[in-house]
């Protein structure tokens, strides 16, 4: 069985009639997002800085270093890994105003992407990335607890960093609800997923993890192409025959 990753995207609502409270609230997911923007950049640049320390550092030419942990590499020049040292980074701007558990996942996804990138950011290839003020704050499936079906047997709720919310699942009820049912079963876990703000609405961007079994190919199934005019490629298979493409769309 190979394990993918599907990600729905789920409305939810803060789950008070206090007008107040709600108001405090999206305060609260506001100023995280900020937070998380000018982290991203910090992280961003942070990373390519050090990739780039021997370059604008003064040496001698007798000195080795490398971006690691001196306590495990006697040539490192980190007092800690090199992942860490961006969260380290991070928490002394920011601890107190952001949980900690979402500078940690976006630690993560920054030094990933940087990662895919790398030598294009080197070689110039490529501009870093620069995150903007509608990034979504990321966080552990784990941080979220009390998940519950609600009173009207449709919506689901939860605690998530001390707020709680509900679920507006909207289109697609049906296959969303199957995935909320197991999520509270305990058969599917939430993996590492985002709240996104856009105005006053707030989405769960839900990531799950699935199985998903590959099927063996039969031999005697033989899918042919051919290149036509009026549709670009033609796919014969068996006694069925499907169209890719339009001559319209090629030249266009």
């Amino acid at each position: 069985m190979e394990k993918r990753f599907i990600t729905r995207k789920l409305r939810l609502i803060i789950d008070s009639t206090d007008k107040a409270y709600t108001e405090e609230v999206y305060a609260k997911l506001y100023h995280w997002r900020s937070i998380c923007r000018k982290a991203s950049n910090l992280l961003m640049s942070h990373y390519f800085v050090l990739e780039q320390v021997k370059d604008i550092m003064y040496f001698t030419e007798d000195v080795k270093h490398k971006l690691a942990d001196i306590k495990t590499d006697e040539l490192g020049i980190l007092s800690t890994s090199k992942m860490n040292s961006g969260y380290r980074m991070m928490s002394g701007h920011f601890k107190g105003e952001i949980p900690t558990h979402i500078l940690s996942c976006l630690n993560k996804r920054v030094v990933s992407f940087f990662n895919t990138y790398k030598a294009d950011y080197l070689f110039g290839k490529k501009s870093l990335q620069n995150y903007k003020e509608d990034l979504a704050i990321p966080f552990k499936g784990t941080d979220i607890s009390y998940l519950r079906k609600c009173e009207d047997g449709i919506s689901y709720g939860f605690k998530l960093f001390g707020i709680w919310f509900k679920t507006s699942l909207g289109r697609g009820f049906v296959y969303k609800r199957d995935l909320l049912e197991e999520w509270l079963n305990g058969v599917r876990p939430l993996k590492t997923s985002m709240l996104e703000i856009d105005g006053n609405k707030i989405y769960l961007i839900a990531t799950f993890e699935i199985e998903h079994e590959i099927s063996a190919l039969n031999p005697c199934v033989i899918a042919e192409l051919y290149l036509g005019w009026e549709y670009r490629v033609l796919l014969h298979i068996g006694n069925k025959n499907f169209t890719i493409g339009t001559n319209e769309g090629f030249l266009h």
